[in-house]
């Protein structure tokens, strides 16, 4: 999925899904990532290399915090991020 290097728009939400790679990062033209009502634990380091990311859920998870890489993402509008544990 990582070497989808054109890909705009991704949602993988209501998946149980527990984790993403650090290939996230390869996604470049990313623009909205859908993540919400999962179960992931964190996000990966190299989400801030997502310069496009304009939209972000990740509503409904299990996160604590976010990556310190989080204040990279310069085009990020919108995040959708209740029903965590974020301190």
């Amino acid at each position: 999925m990582y070497t989808l290097t054109k890909l705009k728009f991704f949602s993988v939400q209501d998946n149980r899904i527990s984790k993403l790679g650090e290939g996230l990062g390869n996604l470049a033209e990313l623009e909205l990532l859908g993540l919400s009502n999962n179960v992931i634990a964190a996000l990966p380091e190299s989400i801030g290399q997502l310069e496009r990311l304009e939209k972000i859920g990740f509503a409904s998870n299990r996160l604590k915090r976010l990556p310190e890489t989080f204040g990279q993402l310069k085009s990020l509008k919108m995040v959708w991020g209740s029903g965590n544990y974020l301190e």
